[in-house]
């Protein structure tokens, strides 16, 4: 019996393993391009910035902040909290 509980219980831990390793090589092997430290920089000044106004203030194209804005919250960097209309970006450290 505690044989069997064992292997359980070292594939469960096994498998919670395997899900923080892969979060955490996700950004180690994904490097921040020039735009993506630019979208950090501009909402660490206005988290309630809009994807419109952070293109207008680093010069890019809406589509491309929003691309990049996409891969920064895939990423874990960024986090939207709230509503689109009334919400600001919260920057995980």
């Amino acid at each position: 019996r505690e044989f069997f509980y064992f292997i359980i219980y070292f594939y469960a831990n096994d498998k919670i393993n395997d899900r923080i390793n892969d979060k955490i090589n996700v950004t180690d092997t994904v490097k921040l391009t020039d735009v993506d430290n630019q979208i950090i920089k501009v909402l660490k000044k206005n988290a309630y910035s809009t994807i419109a106004e952070i293109a207008e203030t680093i010069g890019k194209s809406t589509p491309t902040v929003h691309r990049h804005i996409e891969k920064l919250v895939s990423m874990g960097i960024i986090k939207r909290v709230g509503s689109r209309k009334s919400g600001y970006w919260e920057i995980k450290d």
